[in-house]
Parts: C-alpha cells; sequence; structure tokens
C-alpha cells in the first residue's frame, strides 16, 4: 500500500481487517471466508446494476427507496435458506457500502468501483490467507479436543471449575456436534471411536462431581474421606499416559473401591451405608473408563489418528 500508493488501500485494509476479526476464532476460518466472498461478490454485482444502471439518473428518495428495497429483501430472504445465511449477512452487510446512498442525491458510480475493488480483493486475500497460514487439520483438531477433556478432568478433581451437571453435558454435547460437523473425509470407524472416547470422558467427568459432592458429607468414614481425596488428587494430575500418572490413578481407585466396599459390609447405619454405595458407584464407573480407554486419554500420542 505504502509502495504503490494506490488510494483504495486503506479500503481494503479494513475489509481485510473485518474478516478476519469476524472467522480468525472459527475452527474453519477459509470456509467461512470463502462463504464470505460469494455474498460479497453477489453485492457487486446487485450493486453494479443499481448503480450504474438503475440509480444513475433518479435522483428521488422513492426511486432509491423502491430498487434498493427489493435488492434488500432477496438478501433478506436469503437468511431462510441456512445454507446461505453467511452469504447473505455479507450481501446486506456490503451491498449499502456500493451504493452509497444520499438524501435527494444520485449515486456516485466512482465510489462504486473504488469500493467493489478492495472488497473482493480483500476478501479474496483473506481467503487465501486462512488456507495458507491456518489451514484445517481435522486430525489436529481431534488431538486438541482431547487435551481439553483432559484438562477440564483436571479442573474438576481439584474443584478449580464450577461445573455442574448441565455444564458438563452441554460441553461434550457441544464437542460431539463438532466432531460430526466438522468429519470431513474421517473414515466412520474413526468418528465413532472418537464419539465413543468423548462419552466415555462425560462419564467420568459426572462422576467425578458425584465424588467431590460425596466427599463434603460430614458423616462419611474418615479414612473414606481419605480414599476419595486420594483418588480426586491423582485425577488432577491425570496424565494420560499409562506409565506415568495414569496407571497410578486407576490403582487408586481401585484401591478406594476396596476400603469402600470393606468399609460398606461393616457399616450398619443406612444414611451412611447408601453414601458409600453411592461413592462405589462412582468409582467403579471412573475405574472402568480409565481401563478401556487406556490410548483416548493419553494426549501425548495419536488415537487411529497419525501423529501431529
Amino acid at each position: 500500500w505504502i509502495a504503490t500508493a494506490w488510494p483504495s488501500g486503506l479500503t481494503f485494509i479494513m475489509f481485510v481487517a473485518i474478516a478476519c476479526s469476524l472467522f480468525s476464532t472459527l475452527e474453519r476460518p477459509a470456509l467461512a471466508t470463502q462463504a464470505f466472498l460469494h455474498g460479497a461478490c453477489c453485492a457487486v454485482l446487485a450493486g453494479g446494476v443499481l448503480d450504474l444502471l438503475l440509480l444513475g439518473k433518479p435522483t428521488t428518495f422513492e426511486m432509491l427507496g423502491m430498487w434498493s428495497g427489493v435488492a434488500m429483501m432477496l438478501g433478506g430472504l436469503a437468511f431462510a435458506y441456512p445454507p446461505l445465511t453467511l452469504p447473505a449477512v455479507s450481501y446486506n452487510l456490503f451491498l449499502p457500502i456500493l451504493l452509497g446512498p444520499s438524501n435527494q442525491g444520485r449515486t456516485d458510480e466512482i465510489v462504486y468501483f473504488n469500493t467493489a475493488m478492495p472488497l473482493v480483493l480483500g476478501l479474496l486475500y483473506t481467503s487465501w490467507m486462512y488456507r495458507v497460514f491456518l489451514p484445517y487439520d481435522p486430525a489436529h483438531q481431534r488431538w486438541t479436543m482431547r487435551e481439553h477433556i483432559l484438562q477440564d478432568l483436571h479442573h474438576i478433581a481439584e474443584g478449580k471449575m464450577n461445573a455442574t451437571l448441565d455444564t458438563v453435558v452441554s460441553r461434550n454435547v457441544d464437542r460431539f456436534v463438532r466432531l460430526m460437523t466438522n468429519s470431513g473425509n474421517t473414515p466412520s470407524p474413526v468418528v465413532h471411536a472418537y464419539l465413543a472416547g468423548i462419552l466415555s470422558a462425560m462419564r467420568v467427568m459426572l462422576n467425578l462431581l458425584r465424588l467431590r459432592a460425596i466427599n463434603h458429607d460430614a458423616s462419611l468414614n474418615p479414612r473414606a474421606h481419605q480414599a476419595l481425596e486420594l483418588v480426586l488428587a491423582r485425577m488432577s494430575h491425570f496424565s494420560g499416559r499409562y506409565h506415568g500418572h495414569y496407571g497410578r490413578t486407576l490403582r487408586a481407585t481401585l484401591l478406594a473401591i476396596q476400603r469402600l466396599r470393606d468399609y460398606e459390609t461393616t457399616e450398619s447405619r443406612p444414611r451412611q451405608r447408601f453414601v458409600l454405595i453411592a461413592a462405589l458407584t462412582a468409582l467403579d464407573v471412573i475405574a472402568t473408563e480409565l481401563n478401556t480407554n487406556k490410548i483416548f486419554f493419553d494426549t501425548k500420542s495419536p488415537y487411529l489418528d497419525p501423529p501431529v
């Protein structure tokens, strides 16, 4: 821009900044930018017809309202069809900018050309930039998802996350949706294995919440408290690697199950026995999930995917 002294360079940069601020946090920004570009191209075509053919001479507001209203109505109707929602946003956003409507004044064709060119070039540049510098890699996204699952397990065990039943379920359902939406050409067995892994992790999270609630019960045996504290402490450092904290976490869970079963058989008070049975149920589920999903929880190695 500085070297060429392009007068519309600042407009070009503005449209690039708009596209980057809108789509940089998405998992597939290149795809979203491409849809945005399609809508902008439609706006350029519609704006060209309006600016150069229909609104070149009239200076009355009625003519401006009639023709621009028809054009904008088409963009509004596009919102009713979900695949066209993003292009429709782009179309309705940029069409008034391309028209440059004025109060009792004719449209300026020079403004149209000086706006249409940097708009199309800016979105083309942004789409190319995302494809080159932020290419979408489904395997990498799935790997990152497993790392986030492991972090959630740590935070729930430590009590740092204000997690509830609803938040845990909603976060993992969101992972289900993202996995299915962004699967691309991923083989079905891999997708099904990841779905099973997410479901397994959600079961562990829900039972960790149950264990934390049980651990706050003042009527629980002090030694049972100690066993549950050990499980939660191990889970807060759970690394997923079987030869590291994974094995110690599983052993701590099995040890807690053995101790609580011994306490449950000797406990005569109904309420305390009910609490011990609830804790045993949660521990059994956690131990089973850890034992059957060793590879999924190991975020240092690929899970049915090539190394990233």
